[in-house]
């Protein structure tokens, strides 16, 4: 019951009263309790007594050390901040007084003491702690209007302490544990654990992020490309590309029916069937990159169209896998032409008084 009281004390109750729960009272604890009849009346409730124990530091201290150097925090902040540091210092026996008059907590019968250290409820309530404008230090949501306490500190772009601001946007980047993005988003992770790392992005909503944006894997960003640690666009045609990274996360816009060519370092048109290829990657509409002999590789079924490499005719949609070094496959020759192989002609038939060196 105290515990749950207490939470109600603006700014530090939160956090003590999940304390105290777990403490226990040394002392007799008095409780004080009355009800009025009067038609504008009401009753009031309070108690006073000793809890001992020791208390662990809320998660806010550090932000509070920080804003402490903020021009517009004055005393009040920092007796706050004397109060919790003696009060996490070791076992020490905290003085407990609260009391609700009339449905309002009473300014000069709740307060908190400990090692000398009082704090009252006319201090956490001074004008300046809450209601605060974007842009002024806090150290809490509640202390804002627009209830949002931005705990991202960035010391390059602003002041070195937490900040008054407006809640983020769906898509926005966001930090776990707070309640910084509009109705209804909440901060998610955006993808999956990349790479089996557990490092996460977070945004309201869980929405991709843009180019420019730090990321650990492609399924982070909107462009589906992550390089070296940030969003970036996809790669247009005949761009240079690095082939290696095409089996983790493709650099070459898929709109675009691009690949990065292994040989070319570039950006090119994915294959149709019949074309040449290294990997299932190569082929256009999904189609498999197959083996049609030692040296062929085709995507899908078909025999290879002239330009690709073979090992025999049957590789070959001319029906030709022409010599050389490497031998590719190329167009059957006209009568009159230099042959040296029967199936190299049209006729397939190469005469022996116009045979010539084979690389002709």
């Amino acid at each position: 019951v105290i515990g749950g009281l207490l939470s109600t004390i603006p700014l530090i109750g939160g956090w003590l009263g999940d304390q105290i729960k777990s403490l226990s009272v040394t002392s007799s604890l008095k409780v004080m309790y009355s009800v009025s009849d009067h038609e504008n009346g009401g009753h009031s409730f309070g108690f006073e007594g000793q809890i001992a124990g020791s208390f662990s530091p809320p998660n806010w201290l550090n932000p509070l050390r920080r804003i402490l150097n903020s021009p517009d925090v004055g005393s009040s902040l920092r007796g706050i901040f004397s109060f919790v540091d003696t009060l996490i210092s070791g076992n020490v026996i905290l003085t407990v007084s609260f009391l609700i008059k009339e449905q309002q907590l009473s300014l000069d019968k709740t307060y908190l003491e400990v090692l000398g250290h009082k704090l009252g409820l006319e201090r956490l309530a001074e004008s300046g702690l809450i209601n605060r404008e974007i842009g002024q230090a806090c150290i809490l949501s509640l202390q804002c209007k627009t209830s949002f306490c931005d705990l991202g500190i960035n010391p390059f772009n602003g002041p070195p302490w937490p900040t008054c601001q407006e809640k983020r946007a769906l898509g926005s980047p966001c930090f776990v544990g707070a309640s910084q993005c509009e109705e209804p988003h909440t901060c998610r992770a955006v993808g999956g654990i990349p790479l089996g790392n557990i490092d996460l992005i977070y945004s309201c909503g869980g929405a991709k992020q843009p180019d420019g944006s730090p990321c650990y894997a492609a399924d982070q960003c909107k462009s589906n490309r992550c390089s070296w640690g940030t969003c970036r666009r996809r790669l247009r045609y005949m761009e240079r590309c690095s082939p290696g990274s095409e089996m983790l996360m493709s650099e070459c816009d898929h709109e675009d029916n691009l690949f990065c060519g292994t040989m070319s370092m570039r950006c090119e048109r994915k294959r149709n069937v019949g074309h040449g290829c290294t990997f299932d990657y190569y082929c256009a509409n999904s189609q498999t990159c197959q083996f049609k002999s030692v040296l062929a590789r085709g995507c899908g079924s078909a025999r290879l169209i002239n330009g690709y490499l073979c090992s025999r005719n049957a590789d070959c949609q001319s029906n030709r896998c022409k010599a050389g070094l490497p031998p590719r496959c190329a167009s059957k020759l006209a009568r009159g032409r230099s042959c040296f192989y029967n199936s190299s002609c049209q006729s397939n038939r190469c005469q022996t008084c116009t045979r010539r060196l084979w690389w002709r």
